[in-house]
């Protein structure tokens, strides 16, 4: 009995070739360069209220982090090394999968750099406010 093999795969869904899809990734990537450094920016300032309302906020620590990454890395390495060792990952990781997805790099930016910035705001002044409670939240099923 022979066993069929599929040979669909991310080109054929788009309709391009390998060739094709790799000239649109190194294409797109010159463009992007002011979406990328307001990716940066945002990430950076995600990282930074994080080790904000890790160290300099006391009781709270990793403990009320949502993102558990970043709570096993401050866990691990501290509060101030373990969200720089996440920043920094994160900030590859999103150069990577930019990279790869070519012509939908700018999407993928855009919702990076929306979120890191919505992080950034509530470490530091959205979690005072007692009356608002994110969306995210109640998603939240690893438990805060």
């Amino acid at each position: 009995m022979e066993r069929k093999v599929c040979k669909m795969s991310v080109y054929s869904v788009l309709e391009l070739t390998p060739q094709q899809e790799a000239a649109s990734r190194d294409a797109a990537m010159p463009a992007l360069r002011g979406l990328a450094f307001l990716f940066i920016i945002a990430v950076c300032c995600d990282t930074l209220s994080t080790i904000h309302f890790m160290t300099i906020l006391g009781p709270m620590g990793p403990s009320f982090e949502i993102n558990p990454l970043f709570r096993l890395a401050a866990v691990g390495y501290g509060s101030v090394v373990g969200p720089l060792l996440c920043c920094l990952f994160k900030i590859i990781a999103g150069f990577y999968v930019a990279w790869r997805l070519g012509r939908w790099a700018p999407y993928m930016f855009i919702t990076g750099i929306i979120i890191s910035f919505w992080a950034a705001w509530y470490n530091m002044w959205g979690c005072y406010i007692e009356e608002y409670i994110p969306g995210i939240l109640t998603w939240n099923f690893w438990g805060v």
